[in-house]
């Protein structure tokens, strides 16, 4: 009985090391998706292109764009959103935070979830889709939460949504 259990020590203990480590090595093999997109568009870019952008609530903007600078509005967006180069939607796509979680409110009472989420084309790498959001949140297992339901004898206003949806949809049409 010793022998089993002092196998299954073994047996633990080495999960213990190379679980975690296998797990390191594939995510550091993981693909970093903003660079790679980017490569393929710098591996192939298009000189001359209209770039066209839903944003939603028909917002449509196309613009002609040359050597990444806006030359022609060719369908205004009625939402007032600026023109963008490919190289621009790049950059936005940079200030994306990744999946964050932090605590808001006085004494931690809420609890704020941001991230986004970016969609390339497969073939040039643009981004096709560009999506941030921020959730706001009760913090239930924060005591600061159950101590503010006490004092102020209500719960805290803490359900809040907001998705701002960037991009909904770019596409790019090669010109001559």
């Amino acid at each position: 009985m010793h022998t089993r259990l002092l196998r299954h020590r073994r047996t633990i203990l080495a999960s213990l090391v190379l679980i975690p480590a296998i797990i390191g090595t594939i995510a550091w093999q993981a693909p970093r998706p903003l660079a790679d997109a980017r490569a393929r568009w710098q591996a192939n870019p298009i000189a001359h292109y209209l770039l066209t952008s839903e944003t939603g609530d028909g917002c449509i903007l196309s613009a002609e764009v040359r050597a990444e600078q806006v030359v022609r509005l060719i369908q205004r967006d009625p939402c007032a959103h600026p023109a963008a180069t490919v190289s621009e939607l790049f950059r936005a796509v940079g200030y994306i935070p990744a999946d964050q979680h932090f605590c808001t409110g006085a004494s931690c009472t809420c609890k704020t979830d941001t991230g986004g989420r970016v969609q390339y084309d497969r073939t040039h790498g643009y981004p096709q889709r560009i999506v941030f959001w921020s959730y706001r949140s009760a913090n239930w297992t924060r005591s600061g939460y159950w101590h503010s339901v006490e004092l102020n004898r209500q719960l805290p206003q803490c359900d809040r949504r907001s998705e701002a949806l960037m991009i909904r949809h770019v596409q790019i049409e090669p010109l001559p």
